[in-house]
């Protein structure tokens, strides 16, 4: 079956373990109020994409995208450690912060295989900050255009192939904090590869040097 949300609906997920997934209707992905705090190890998973627009309060669980796009526009509280709840990614799950309000505590990603990854993440709201509490693997694009997305040192761009790599749009916002940014060189002959990443300029060979980690793939 699905849930049919709309302008007024509001949906909380309490109790403990498993959930399941949530499927919405078509035309019906809407909730004003979306509130989990499912404790002993418990997993909701997003179905379909779904919009929140007034508060997502998230105090306890996992929020597994499941390759979904998730929306946020409205108040957020992200649970208060990653040991309470986080959100479970993949190469192809997505979310996008926009509207207005404040955010309560720093975002957690669950850190087992590609759970710790988006595909693509926007932050366009003003006059606030979200903040990485651990390491997030981006597979497709960052894009920040207003407010503060602070790294917290725990951003990865994640490079898939030589030339293919994750990258951050246009600043209209700001990014603080460092980013790491993978870089792959094709192996198989001897030749001169790429050390850098585009965009980035003034750089010596003693900028990168304790900083650089060569795996052969």
């Amino acid at each position: 079956g699905t849930i049919r949300g709309g302008a007024n609906s509001n949906l909380a997920i309490g109790g403990t373990g498993n959930f399941g997934t949530l499927n919405f209707t078509a035309g019906g992905q809407t909730l004003y109020n979306f509130t989990i705090n499912r404790t002993s190890a418990g997993n909701v998973i997003l179905g379909t994409p779904v919009t929140v627009s007034t508060a997502y309060t998230h105090t306890n669980g996992t929020f597994n995208l499941n390759g979904q796009t998730l929306t946020l526009n409205g108040v957020i509280t992200f649970p208060i450690s990653a040991s309470n709840g986080s959100f479970s990614g993949s190469t192809t799950s997505s979310l996008i912060i926009g509207g207005a309000g404040a955010i309560t505590n720093n975002m957690f990603m669950t850190q087992s295989g590609t759970a710790s990854y988006f595909n693509n993440m926007t932050f366009n709201r003003a006059a606030q900050t979200i903040t990485l509490g651990n390491t997030l693997n981006l597979y497709g694009t960052l894009t920040p255009t207003a407010g503060t997305f602070a790294s917290n040192g725990n951003l990865v761009l994640i490079a898939t192939s030589p030339g293919v790599v994750a990258s951050i749009a246009t600043i209209a916002g700001s990014v603080t904090g460092n980013v790491k940014v993978q870089s792959s060189a094709k192996g198989g002959n001897t030749g001169w590869p790429t050390m850098g990443s585009a965009g980035i300029t003034g750089r010596t060979f003693s900028d990168w040097d304790a900083n650089i980690t060569v795996t052969c793939l």
